[in-house]
Order: C-alpha cells, then sequence, then structure tokens
C-alpha cells in the first residue's frame, strides 16, 4: 500500500467570495485586512483603499479614546509650528502651507550618522533585568554644505527643554548641545549633538511625524493609516492598501530612500567591548515614520537597548519616566505603548486612568525621596482633588476644564454620528462592489451556458 494519498487539491476561494462573506458579515473595507486577497483585489478593481474608506467607528467610548490621542499629537503639531514660524528657511512653507513636509524634507540633508560612547545611565531594575536610560554622548550628522545653520535651527528648537526652578529637579535634567561646525577643506560639514538619550530621539522623531500626519490628513480627507510601529510592506502583508501617487505613497518612498542611503555607525560604552554591539539592522523604516533619520537615530540606541531587553525593541519606553526631563514639546502630555507582542512593539497610546494615578504616586514619592516639599504637596493635590480651601476660588479654577471637557464631548458626539454615517456610506458602495462581482458571474456564467448550447447545436446539424 502506498504511503502516499492522492488527496484532491482544494482551491482557494476567489477573493469576490470572501468580499461577498465579509460584507454580509457586517464589515467594512478597512475591517477587511485579515483577508489581503480581497483588500488587493478591490484596489486593484475599484481603486477603493483601506486607508481611505470609513471605517466603523465601534463603540463610543473606543472612539473617544482614538480622538483624545489623535488630539494629544495635534497638541504637539500645535507646539512644532508655533515654534518654527519665526524660522526665515520656512517663511514661505507657512505662506503656502507646506511646512510639515519641509521640515521632514530638511532631514534629507543629512548623509550619515555616527554616534559616539553609547551607554547606560539612570540604572534600574526592570522586572528583574538591569535597565536605565540609554544615552549617546555625542551623535555626529555629516550634512549638505550651506544646511548646517538650518539643521542647527531645527534639532536645537526640537531639543528644547524647561529647566525646573527647584534645584534638585533641574539637577536630574540633562540638556542636550547642539554645535554645528561648516568645514573646511577636506572636511565636511557636520551637526553635532552631545548628551542626547534615546527618550529625546523618540520624542523628536514623534513631534515630526505629529505634524506631518496632520497635514496629511487635512489634505487626504479621510486618510487613516495603520498605528502599529511596522514597516510599510508589513501593512501591506496585512492587507492594508493606499492609493497610488497619493502624498502618503510620496511620502514613503522618500523616507524609504532617504532610510537606505544613511548609513549608521556606532562605538558602544567600554562594559560592553566585549559584547561586539552595532547598531540593529533593519530593512526598511517604519510605515509611521516620515523621515528616516530617525528609525536611524534609534538604530544605534536599539543595538544596546536590544542587548538589554530580550532583543526587542518591544520593551523601549514611550517616554522618558522623568517627566521633568522630556523636551517642552510634551510638557504634561502623557502617553504609553500598547502590549508588547510577538510582530513588534505596538503603538502610541494614552495612559489609562490607573495607570495615570499609579504615576503621580510614584512621582509624588520621588519628589519626597529629594525633599522637595512643595511639589510633593502640589502632585497631592492633584491626586485627591484638594488643595483649594475657597469652594469658589476651586470652581473658578475647574469651570474652564469641565467647559473644556463638556465641549469636546459634544465634538465628539458629533463627530462619531458623522464617522457612522460615512461607514454606512462607503458600506453601500461596497454592497454595489459585491452587487457586480455576483452579477458579473451570474452574466458569465449564462454566456458560458449559451456558448455550450450553440456549439451542441452546430455539432448536431
Amino acid at each position: 500500500m502506498s504511503g502516499n494519498l492522492d488527496l484532491p487539491q482544494m482551491n482557494p476561494p476567489h477573493p469576490r467570495e470572501l468580499l461577498h462573506d465579509a460584507y454580509h458579515a457586517g464589515l467594512g473595507l478597512p475591517d477587511m485586512t485579515p483577508w489581503p486577497a480581497v483588500t488587493e483585489y478591490v484596489a486593484e478593481n475599484y481603486y477603493r483603499y483601506t486607508t481611505t474608506e470609513p471605517p466603523n467607528p465601534g463603540p463610543f467610548r473606543e472612539y473617544r479614546r482614538e480622538r483624545k490621542l489623535e488630539r494629544t499629537l495635534d497638541t504637539i503639531a500645535d507646539r512644532v509650528e508655533q515654534r518654527f514660524r519665526d524660522v526665515p528657511e520656512f517663511a514661505e512653507s507657512f505662506e503656502d502651507g507646506t511646512f510639515p513636509l519641509a521640515l521632514a524634507r530638511a532631514f534629507n540633508n543629512i548623509g550619515s550618522i555616527h554616534g559616539e560612547n553609547v551607554h547606560l545611565k539612570n540604572h534600574r531594575k526592570v522586572d528583574g533585568r538591569d535597565d536605565g536610560d540609554i544615552f549617546i554622548e555625542e551623535t555626529t550628522f555629516i550634512v549638505e554644505p550651506g544646511s548646517t545653520q538650518l539643521l542647527n535651527t531645527i534639532f536645537t528648537k526640537l531639543l528644547h527643554k524647561n529647566i525646573p526652578k527647584d534645584a534638585q529637579l533641574a539637577a536630574d535634567v540633562h540638556l542636550p548641545v547642539v554645535v554645528a561646525d561648516e568645514g573646511e577643506g577636506d572636511i565636511p560639514p557636520t551637526i553635532k549633538i552631545r548628551n542626547v538619550s534615546e527618550h529625546d530621539i523618540r520624542a523628536m522623531g514623534r513631534a515630526v511625524d505629529a505634524t506631518v500626519w496632520r497635514w496629511l490628513r487635512n489634505q487626504d480627507k479621510g486618510l487613516h493609516i495603520p498605528t502599529d510601529k511596522m514597516p510599510p510592506s508589513s501593512w501591506e502583508k496585512r492587507g492594508h492598501t493606499f492609493p497610488v501617487g497619493s502624498f502618503i505613497e510620496h511620502i514613503m518612498t522618500d523616507v524609504d530612500s532617504q532610510y537606505l542611503f544613511t548609513p549608521a555607525t556606532a562605538n558602544y560604552g567600554q562594559e560592553y567591548a566585549d559584547q561586539h554591539l552595532s547598531p540593529i539592522r533593519r530593512m526598511y523604516p517604519l510605515g509611521t515614520d516620515t523621515s528616516g533619520i530617525f528609525q536611524k537615530w534609534r538604530n544605534i540606541i536599539n543595538g544596546l537597548g536590544h542587548h538589554l531587553r530580550h532583543g526587542s525593541s518591544a520593551y523601549n519606553l514611550e517616554q522618558n519616566p522623568n517627566r521633568y526631563d522630556r523636551l517642552s514639546l510634551e510638557e504634561g502630555i502623557e502617553l504609553r505603548r500598547t502590549a508588547a507582542t510577538v510582530a513588534g512593539p505596538g503603538s502610541t497610546r494614552l495612559p489609562t486612568g490607573a495607570e495615570t494615578a499609579d504615576e503621580a504616586l510614584r512621582q509624588m514619592v520621588e519628589d519626597a525621596k529629594k525633599n522637595t516639599f512643595r511639589t510633593a504637596v502640589k502632585a497631592a493635590r492633584t491626586i485627591l482633588g484638594l488643595g483649594l480651601v475657597d469652594a469658589g476660588l476651586a470652581a473658578a479654577v475647574h469651570l474652564p476644564t469641565g467647559i473644556k471637557f463638556t465641549k469636546e464631548l459634544s465634538e465628539d458626539a458629533a463627530a462619531y454620528r458623522k464617522q457612522r454615517r460615512e461607514f454606512a456610506l462607503g458600506r453601500a458602495a461596497l454592497g454595489n462592489i459585491v452587487w457586480k462581482e455576483i452579477m458579473g458571474e451570474r452574466f458569465a456564467q449564462l454566456d458560458a451556458i449559451a456558448e455550450a448550447k450553440r456549439r451542441a447545436a452546430a455539432q448536431e446539424e
């Protein structure tokens, strides 16, 4: 008896069949990414894309959380634009409304990047392992002639920090220093940044990304990109489709080009000499990146980070745990990262209420240890909602916050209703596609039957 069984070959279902089933299950096109064959089929034949079709807003509570995150990132984008509005090199781009693109493209003037003495500071235990904050003693960018002044201005403004008045808190704030050198003769022009941390690098990249993605949403109404930190090729494998010739496609192509042609090198601290560390080698930048240089910079950081953190970027913190040492662009803003998975580090999110309370308590304890009594009392008042004896004064202080909350709730409710209507319209358009596919198949079958009958009749004659 043969050990090989002749099993019938099962052909995969045609995308139109999967499309029909998914549609009648109540899904919209953005929900069909688990079936890449379907989204690719609809994109190629009907020019409808998962990133431009209205998504299902889901429960109102989840929708509000997404809107709040969008507003938070827009706040960072607002601060970026305010900070650069007085820069002469960007005057024209502000006038024609393309400043975000001009800002991102300014980094194209960087030809290479080198990190000197990548090391660990602020040592702490995380889940029983040694960890802390990764710093680069000096980052050197070789840049195009004539671009040093602009890049010096950009990095200086992005890296700005507000120093706390309390001396003990101020002692924990590290201030990166940006130095421009025009070069001479065979010495190329450079930008050197000293004493920069992994958190500073992520915050700068996030600020540029927030500015560009907001601009893109305004240009391509209804555009929504995936938020998970993966390369565009991984998004496409997961069924996401993008309009051909759109701004987003041009930006992704530009970022890919900059990333691939910008070499990154580094030297790591003496304590890691026997580990033979080097910048991680990632073939492509993340799809959320709007400038390839920040991913290259992160690769240098992650050369040590992967050594310390289970060989993955998934365990990197989204923000500096010391809120006093954050860039002023993110002052008063709290961000977290979704739970790490085997697929990647997840995406940016807002902290939950429990996380906010835990962080406030942790900060209060830290401040108390440093004898910053007034700061600790202020944190306690924030947590307990106390500190204003006069009830009238308390109402006057909290009233604007209440008004803002009510306004945002009303705006979110209106936007939610609009999103539901747009989703329904998108589903109706998808229903027309399903009908065309089904009728097209039936007409093809009828034509085939008619052709078979015609041939049979011809043979009888």
